[in-house]
């Protein structure tokens, strides 16, 4: 009879495998570390999957999931084949990163304003449902070559760089007027939006917030990074 692992036990296995790889990074964390998280022996947590790499392979392909996780059929979990992950993170990527530079590219001259409120509500919300794979990806892909090749071009500095071009030609059309250089004002507001929608719930001295009023506040301190009060309405 094959083996099967209780769901609530290979949720436990994700859960501890993404704490230890945010905490450690992917050098750093070995199969003793997810087992001692867990409770478990390393013998038994090798009865569950076969490797570090098929462990992180299945952290990523599970990290912040809206569909129930299917259980493996087979112990213990494999490697997946080569390239696997790699395309399936740079489709989701893609997929994120591409809605977000649309709203940048079709936003109108007039009402800028308006606009940017719409795509700093879009941002947060894409880092807070992603929050967890972005966090695991953000820590491990420096030592992880594969990942790293996809990561900081598609998913760290592609939005950063689409927000960057679209400051620099709205303060060339004077739609927007420039209060600072382009590429610090960019990566400024995105980094508020970075930190409240996804770094501080890893933050190891939480502050106690309303979670109800944060998405609007950070979208009103990241217009404050890029627009005085005079451009409220530009024409």
């Amino acid at each position: 009879m094959a083996r099967v692992i209780p769901p609530d036990r290979y949720h436990e296995l994700l859960e501890a495998a993404t704490t230890v790889f945010i905490a450690q990074g992917y050098r750093g964390t070995q199969m003793r570390d997810v087992a001692q998280e867990m409770g478990l022996s390393s013998g038994t947590l090798y009865g569950y999957v076969v490797s570090k790499e098929a462990l992180f392979a299945e952290v990523l392909l599970y990290a912040d999931t809206q569909t129930p996780v299917c259980l493996p059929s087979t112990l213990p979990v494999e490697v997946p084949p080569d390239g696997t992950i790699a395309n399936l993170m740079q489709q989701r990527l893609g997929t994120e990163t591409q809605r977000l530079e649309k709203l940048l590219e079709r936003m109108p001259r007039q009402d800028i304003r308006k606009r940017l409120v719409r795509f700093f509500s879009e941002l947060y919300r894409t880092l807070d449902r992603n929050r967890t794979a972005i966090k695991v990806l953000d820590r491990c892909a420096r030592e992880h070559r594969e990942l790293a090749a996809i990561w900081y071009p598609a998913g760290r500095f592609s939005v950063l760089n689409a927000l960057t071009a679209f400051l620099e030609s709205r303060s060339r059309s004077r739609s927007i007027r420039r209060r600072f250089e382009p590429a610090l004002s960019a990566r400024t507001a995105m980094e508020i939006v970075n930190f409240w929608a996804l770094h501080r719930h890893w933050d190891a001295s939480p502050q106690t917030i309303d979670e109800s009023a944060v998405e609007q506040n950070v979208v009103e301190l990241a217009l404050a990074v890029l627009l005085k009060d005079d451009t409220k309405n530009p024409q």
